[in-house]
């Protein structure tokens, strides 16, 4: 049987600087009638070039030699019609972020519509009844409400279903998943896989897969292709491939697990910050007088201490409050009830009584890339906060940069460059260095692995956990990647909606969760078979 796509001997190269830079070399691979295919790698390793070549969408840089075939059809050096025919009808994509990938101006009827009234000439009442059927089959409840909003108005899990409803609205044969998952919660990373499980079964579609994340690979996939520095490494069925990894990065891939322990807390660590009841409403005002109506319950009565040398896991999905109690309590945000810090209540201190105190609580944000300015050096941007504290006047702020930047494992050498000379990981190392150079007790840590590949996120993981060993720092670690709260926390805050679900020590919570919202996470996270019973 032909396979609906045949990539032979691929090999992608780009101009870059006058030079030639190779991205894709000699990858060959095949995907069947009703496969599924994961492309797994780390970035840079190639996947999404050689997704994103099947149907010539890399740009004039490009050089593309090979062989790429549809049904039969080759697609390397098609003309722009043919290649016109197949994109979106037979041929669809789905992207790791759907903001960047969906218009902002115009409301979702309007971007489902014209996807349809392009490729099938489909108009009027008849387009949006395709509309409707698109969105109630990808789960969006109540889709008729829907058609009027804007992306910026949906979830993030929302937004990724309607790109699937975009990628399906034509029928396509093949549909190209790139990393459609990696930004999403666990539940709704769970529900997306099962969604198009589902889709391509009733379909009859062929998927390719790309991603980093090897446990959804174990879920969704067929056939298994590795792919290192632009050469696919090892490939076979999933099964095998799990079970018995031939070449090393392989092993190394499926080895990328954040694992161990934090070092126990030492008897009679004092207690850093402590909150009770803490309350973060948000009022919604209407009305040329801009009368309160009602509030946003962001946070609801969060009560926490924790101590030094503590790491206080915090866990939720999208919107549970997680990062506006961490904002609260670095005193970001305004909230009602008391927050201590060593000891003393900071929640009615001015603006300027506060100056003194960041020194002391800082934040690590979830995209370095975004936190850390493109137009200063590495060394202006670790190097500014001893400027805006006055810490250690007497010490020479480059021969501290230099060594804060060899604490997280960076050579002081690159403090001359820029921050988009980095990987994604030293970036974060970078954001890392910025807040640990005024020496901290608490440490705010908000999703600093999510956008990171598996392997990079062990090596932060092992970081973290070094620097709060030497320093006996505090973190308040939130995030939605529960294997990596295991792998750091203490102790547990399990939110949902605002509300504290449950907390205790990580035994407790992992081991015997109280609420069915942790088991549900848990199953999401950890596969079906989780069987924690509650206590």
């Amino acid at each position: 049987m032909t396979p609906v796509l045949d990539v032979k001997d691929l090999r992608i190269s780009f101009a870059q600087d006058g030079a030639t830079v190779e991205a894709v070399r000699g990858v060959s691979f095949q995907v069947g009638r009703g496969e599924t295919v994961a492309l797994v790698g780390e970035s840079g390793s190639g996947k999404s070039v050689t997704a994103l070549s099947t149907v010539s969408l890399l740009g004039d840089s490009a050089t593309v030699e090979g062989s790429i075939t549809y049904e039969g059809k080759q697609m390397v050096g098609a003309s722009e019609a043919a290649l016109q025919k197949v994109r979106g009808n037979d041929i669809s994509f789905i992207f790791q972020e759907p903001m960047t990938s969906l218009n902002p101006l115009h409301t979702l009827e309007k971007q489902l519509t014209e996807s349809i009234a392009l490729h099938q000439g489909i108009q009027g009442k008849a387009a949006r009844a395709r509309v409707l059927e698109l969105l109630t089959r990808v789960g969006i409840r109540d889709p008729e409400s829907r058609l009027s909003a804007y992306p910026h108005q949906l979830s993030g899990g929302q937004r990724q279903r309607v790109m699937i409803a975009m990628a399906l609205a034509n029928g396509p044969d093949l549909l190209i998943a790139d990393e459609p998952t990696t930004a999403l919660d666990v539940t709704i990373q769970a529900q997306i896989l099962e969604l198009l499980a589902d889709l391509k079964r009733a379909e009859g579609m062929s998927l390719l897969f790309i991603t980093h994340d090897l446990t959804i690979v174990r879920q969704i996939a067929d056939r298994v292709c590795v792919m290192q520095n632009g050469e696919i490494v090892e490939t076979g069925p999933t099964a095998e491939i799990f079970a018995n990894p031939q070449h090393p990065y392989t092993q190394k891939l499926l080895g990328a697990e954040p694992t161990g322990q934090a070092d126990p807390v030492p008897a009679g660590a004092r207690e850093v910050v402590r909150t009770e009841d803490l309350r973060i409403w948000f009022p919604i005002k209407q009305g040329f007088m801009r009368r309160t109506v009602g509030h946003v319950k962001a946070v609801n009565a969060a009560s926490l201490s924790v101590h030094e040398g503590e790491t206080l896991g915090i866990v939720g999905e999208s919107g549970s409050g997680k990062t506006t109690l961490a904002l609260a309590i670095m005193r970001l945000i305004s909230s009602e009830g008391p927050i201590w810090f060593e000891g003393a209540d900071i929640q009615g201190r001015s603006a300027g009584q506060l100056r003194d105190l960041r020194q002391h609580m800082q934040i690590v944000f979830q995209d370095p890339y975004g936190s850390l300015s493109p137009r200063m050096t590495v060394e202006q941007i670790v190097a500014e906060g001893l400027g805006v504290h006055g810490v250690e006047k007497g010490r020479n702020r480059r021969e501290m940069v230099a060594e804060m930047l060899t604490e997280v494992g960076l050579r002081p050498e690159m403090m001359h460059r820029y921050p988009h000379e980095f990987s994604g990981g030293q970036r974060q190392r970078i954001a890392i260095a910025r807040a640990m150079i005024l020496r901290p007790r608490l440490l705010v840590l908000d999703e600093p692995t999510s956008a990171l590949d598996m392997t990079v996120q062990v090596q932060i993981v092992d970081l973290l956990r070094d620097l709060q060993r030497k320093y006996h720092l505090t973190y308040l670690f939130i995030s939605h990647d529960l294997r990596v709260v295991h792998a750091m926390s203490h102790r547990v805050m399990v939110m949902k909606q605002g509300d504290v679900m449950e907390a205790g020590t990580v035994e407790e919570v992992f081991g015997a969760p109280k609420s069915d919202y942790t088991r549900t996470l848990m199953a999401a996270a950890f596969g079906p078979d989780y069987m924690a019973e509650p206590a």
